[in-house]
């Protein structure tokens, strides 16, 4: 929630058509070329929110922690009052492990947003970190409370459930999540590893070749067919697609097009084929500060 907003220069079109690139370059997993962007741009906005924020969030997925500082800290300098600053902090602070620090800025951040989901994911993450897993399904299911259709947050508590050996109400938590989005990559790998868990392997090979069906490159999901395989005695065919996973490692996606419509509904978005947790989170990242691109 914005209180108050600083006079910002009004972007020119090449400007805004830049930022617009970054964003698309994003989401295409494209860094390193998102960066190049949005610092080019920056010497001629230095008081841009999205500018700030978005250089903030390349540099802390890229574990480039004091940069990343930086442009958070500037967030708070420009608007006191928004929260994207205190809650960004507050999540490098969670990277490096400092928590009291952590905590500081997340509350911060709450008292300035108390409706903010992304507030509660950090508030969870922190309090798993610490152990205090209630007290993180507390936080973790405000968020689904607040936005029932925020597939992150049922993916966390599954993985909190699954701390707590809480098998089953991890798998509900998991198969919630496919129920919004039946693609995603994350939760069939997660199933499937649950499963392997109960020695299910009948149903864990169900889930892994799901995943695989929706992303042939996954090496997790490769990997845990195997290990389904193996479980079903299934010796020789577990050995053939572990001497594939080498090879494998070494191949990548096609290309996704970003441009034209790639922020249209039905373009792809190189987060779809993950199974990692960090990249999800810097998609909803992303979308967050996609808000603040519009009113640049």
């Amino acid at each position: 929630m914005r209180k108050f907003t600083p006079k910002v220069k009004k972007l020119g079109t090449s400007s805004y058509e830049r930022l617009k690139l970054s964003q698309a370059l994003s989401q295409a997993g494209r860094f390193d070329e998102a960066l190049a962007e949005l610092e080019a741009v920056l010497p001629t906005l230095p008081n841009s929110i999205y500018t700030h924020l978005a250089l903030g969030n390349i540099y802390l997925l890229q574990k480039r922690y004091d940069e990343a500082l930086f442009h958070f800290q500037t967030l708070t300098d420009l608007d006191p009052l928004l929260s994207q600053g205190s809650l960004k902090t507050g999540s490098l602070y969670l990277k490096l492990g400092k928590l009291e620090l952590a905590l500081a800025q997340f509350q911060l951040a709450l008292n300035l947003d108390p409706q903010s989901i992304s507030v509660y994911i950090g508030m969870g993450q922190l309090c798993v970190k610490k152990q205090q897993y209630e007290a993180a399904i507390q936080n973790f299911l405000q968020v689904v409370k607040l936005n029932s259709e925020m597939i992150f947050g049922y993916i966390l508590l599954a993985e909190t459930y699954n701390k707590q050996k809480k098998i089953s109400l991890a798998i509900e938590q998991l198969q919630t999540a496919l129920k919004i989005k039946p693609n995603l990559l994350l939760a069939h790998v997660r199933l499937g590893r649950l499963y392997l868990q109960r020695k299910n392997h009948r149903i864990a090979r169900k889930y892994f070749q799901q995943a695989i069906d929706l992303n042939p490159f996954s090496i997790e999901a490769k990997l845990g067919l195997s290990e389904a395989l193996i479980q079903a005695n299934e010796l020789k065919a577990a050995n053939e697609i572990v001497k594939e996973l080498p090879e494998l490692s070494k191949q990548t996606p096609k290309k996704i097009e970003i441009f034209p419509g790639a922020n249209d509904s039905n373009s792809k978005n190189i987060f779809d084929d993950t199974s990692s947790l960090e990249l999800i989170l810097y998609s909803y990242a992303l979308e967050e500060q996609e808000r603040y691109l519009s009113e640049e």
